[in-house]
């Protein structure tokens, strides 16, 4: 049976698949485009968590379990009194710090690992690989991946001369200086102990109730420190993308379907049983969804292979050092695609949903206006008031969609009404063509939602975009007044790395200096929630910060000031009082105002000077300088300081949006290939919908029509759909992007961005879409005008509508 089957499918439906070569084709690639853009952004998603989940030689050899202090570091009596307890036999202590170092009489930022001497010995002798002898006879050992020999240099440690040997390791981008804990402590004594790891054993017997602050926690993969606000974007992208695959599965079947009755009918009259012909479409099913996941999949791997570039340089501009060679192509991948083929395929054929429609159409009107009224109301009123942290992304979505969806479906309504009734001969064409989509009403709306969802994808995307950096922009100019900005090379917000002392008192007693002001950082956790902690003179604070709420009073050292962020995360408001736990004490005040700072969507906490300096005593540190200067020592200035990052305030503000520019360049790229994707989307429905309409125009051929006619009505139809789709399609834009800067923007990353409206790139994508309609419109008639004048045509349409009907 399923020979005979096959045999049956390749005599009518892959013979109709052959006549109807270009129908076929231009509705297969539009789905086989979207596939491809959904499987390169989990593609991207994939290699990002595994690059990132990645565990390096020295995290591999340490237990799960550690301890830690709630305020970032653990003191000497805390370990000894962990040690006290009866289920703790034993620990491994683990400490890290970023700084310039001397390697061989040059500077480098080298990261400084105190790890137990157990595990020195497994790194250093397993892993690493070094004889006995190379061994025990260093005390130091430098990991780098910038040399492929082994050979011993000297270093210059908090000017302490030392001697340690270097290793070839491809793990560590940047230099990783390894020593055991004990002199990692004589060397820096006042470093506290970032991690007190446990054997598993010990740590389901231990107790932190009689510790304050004392916390277990469980060492995670790097990628927990990437948020989800990162994927957000490349997440909605996706879920969108799978929305228009949907719905272009749906549209090409129910294109198709009228050929699929006729075949079903044919077979009826031969005698072929009703198992034959279901197994006939079972094979076209299948036959589709593998041709579609398969070169879609095999598109969305070339595409993510090309942006391999992009996606790294994104990802390491989120202060993440990793390199990424390879995509990583997950088995999961290709069964998503493969899902979602066959969920919207198994939807579009689905007799209900068919059945459900036929319904809706031959209801009352009155009753259909209710039921889309309803929808409206319901799906405009969830839109405002979903705000669930988990769902807001997927509830908006959905909602939005309903809302287009319907209003879409009233519009046309609105219009095929208005033609309908209209008596002026110059309008006899459209009036026609609003017939045609009144009699499919839901299908001509599932269509103009299909174009405008690919189309508002790209709109939405660059207002996104441009609205982040004109306030990224903004932002970063009313920050930095000051004319120049001095900081260690590899500095950076979530790993501060502070200037060395003799670098700032040349820089702050240089006779070119008029006023010098500077800024410290450390980093805390506050109810379990990582941030940044910085010190600036409170003189002049509002020069350098843009204060949104404010508590209206004199400002005082002991006040606090937070960022959007840290206000999203903490729950605070102005006015309320605040503890911020550090590694030396508390430091408690008032929340006075609060800022925007698109520094770090981890949130940051501004204190005084001198309430950090007070605290922190010894510890206290500076990590940049913003300095004004007489501009004749402006080139002395740079030279003298030529090894730390020194920039003009343009300079810096000119990194700051290229900083930004590359971590949304994956953004863009997605973005680009979403508006390549609607601008075929509109070229295939209309296409289609043209070639879809051959027997109603060679009917209106035979009838007595002429050729002016015929191209009438064609572009009377197309431009009824496009019009509309070009509206919807900045609605959608437009909803979208309100979606994304209003609802998930703020829970995500905590931040507030003004949605400013961009209308170059609506007015392009509208003039494109126009010129599209035009020329795709043209095109389809010689294409549709060349067939319905033949003789054979007039026959299979007069068929063809006595079969149908």
């Amino acid at each position: 049976m399923i020979k005979n089957s096959i045999h049956i499918f390749f005599l009518t439906s892959f013979r109709d698949y052959k006549a109807f070569w270009l129908k076929t084709i231009l509705s297969i690639l539009g789905l086989i485009l979207s596939i491809g853009l959904v499987t390169s952004v989990f593609i991207f998603v994939d290699t990002i968590e595994k690059n990132l989940n990645k565990q390096d030689l020295l995290s591999k050899v340490y237990p799960s379990n550690y301890i830690t202090h709630n305020r970032g570091g653990l003191k000497n009596s805390e370990i000894r009194d962990i040690l006290k307890l009866p289920m703790i036999s034993h620990g491994y202590p683990f400490t890290k710090i970023t700084q310039e170092i001397q390697i061989n009489n040059k500077n480098y930022i080298s990261h400084i690992l105190g790890i137990d001497s157990v595990f020195l010995n497994s790194v250093i002798q397993d892993q690493l690989q070094l004889s006995n002898e190379s061994f025990n006879n260093a005390d130091l050992f430098l990991l780098t991946n910038k040399i492929d020999s082994n050979k011993r240099v000297s270093i210059t440690l908090n000017k302490k001369k030392l001697k340690a040997l270097q290793i070839y390791s491809s793990d560590f981008s940047i230099p990783t200086l390894v020593m055991d804990i004990s002199d990692f402590k004589r060397v820096y004594p006042n470093i506290l102990i970032d991690r007190f790891y446990l054997e598993d054993y010990q740590a389901k017997e231990f107790t932190s109730i009689s510790f304050t602050d004392i916390i277990l926690s469980k060492q995670t993969a790097q990628s927990s420190r990437l948020s989800d606000s990162f994927f957000i974007n490349l997440k909605f992208i996706g879920i969108f993308s799978i929305v228009i695959s949907s719905l272009l599965i749906y549209l090409f079947f129910r294109f198709i379907q009228k050929q699929r009755l006729l075949i079903d009918q044919v077979l009826l009259n031969l005698g072929i049983s009703n198992i034959s012909r279901r197994l006939v479409m079972a094979i076209e099913i299948v036959g589709f969804i593998i041709i579609t996941t398969i070169i879609g999949v095999s598109i969305g791997i070339g595409m993510s292979q090309l942006g391999i570039g992009v996606l790294s340089k994104t990802i390491n501009t989120l202060y993440y050092s990793i390199s990424i060679d390879n995509i990583i192509i997950s088995f999961n991948t290709i069964i998503k695609a493969l899902l979602i083929s066959t969920v919207s395929v198994t939807l579009a054929i689905s007799p209900i949903i068919q059945t459900v429609e036929k319904k809706l159409l031959h209801c009352h009107r009155y009753f259909q206006w209710l039921i889309a009224v309803t929808f409206i109301i319901v799906s405009y009123w969830y839109l405002l008031t979903s705000n669930h942290i988990k769902w807001v992304a997927f509830q908006s979505m959905i909602s939005l969609l309903l809302l287009i969806f319907f209003c879409t479906l009233i519009i046309i309504s609105l219009l095929s009404y208005f033609f309908k009734n209209q008596s002026i001969k110059s309008f006899i064409m459209l009036k026609t063509a609003s017939f045609y989509i009144r009699r499919d009403i839901i299908l001509s709306t599932i269509m103009v939602v299909a174009i405008s969802l690919a189309c508002g994808l790209f709109i939405s995307m660059t207002i996104f975009i441009n609205s982040f950096e004109l306030s990224v922009k903004s932002w970063i100019v009313n920050s930095t007044p000051m004319d120049i900005y001095i900081q260690a090379k590899n500095n950076s917000i979530p790993n501060p790395v502070a200037l060395s002392d003799d670098d700032i008192n040349n820089i702050i007693n240089h006779p070119g200096i008029i006023e010098a002001r500077s800024i410290s950082r450390d980093r805390i956790k506050i109810n379990g929630n990582p941030m940044i902690l910085t010190a600036v003179p409170f003189k002049d604070l509002f020069k350098e910060i843009q204060v949104i709420l404010h508590n209206n009073k004199p400002t005082s050292s002991n006040d606090i000031f937070i960022s959007e962020a840290a206000l999203n995360k903490l729950k605070v408001s102005v006015g309320s009082k605040l503890t911020i736990p550090t590694r030396m004490g508390d430091i408690t005040g008032e929340v006075a105002g609060v800022y925007t700072d698109y520094a770090s969507e981890l949130g940051v906490i501004t204190i005084s000077k001198k309430k950090m300096k007070s605290l922190y005593k010894k510890n206290f540190q500076l990590h940049g300088l913003a300095l004004n200067i007489n501009p004749k020592f402006k080139e002395t200035l740079f030279d003298s300081f030529s090894h730390l990052l020194i920039q003009t305030n343009k300079q810096l503000q000119s990194y700051v949006i290229n900083t930004f520019n590359q971590t949304f360049a994956l953004t863009w790229v997605l973005a680009s290939i979403s508006g390549i994707i609607a601008l075929f989307v509109l070229i295939n429905m209309l296409s289609v919908l043209t070639i879809d309409r051959r027997v109603e125009l060679t009917q209106l051929f035979t009838m007595g029509g002429q050729k002016k006619h015929i191209i009438q009505l064609i572009f009377s139809h197309s431009c009824f759909i496009g019009v509309i789709s070009v509206l919807m399609s900045i609605v959608t834009g437009l909803g979208l992007s309100w979606v994304i800067l209003k609802k998930i923007t703020p829970i995500h990353f905590g931040w507030n961005i003004p949605l400013t409206f961009s209308f170059k790139p609506i007015i392009w994508l509208s003039i494109l879409m126009v010129l599209i309609i035009i020329v795709t419109s043209y095109i389809a008639f010689k294409h549709v005008w060349k067939n319905i004048s033949s003789e054979k045509r007039v026959y299979e349409s007069i068929k063809s509508s006595y079969f149908i009907n």
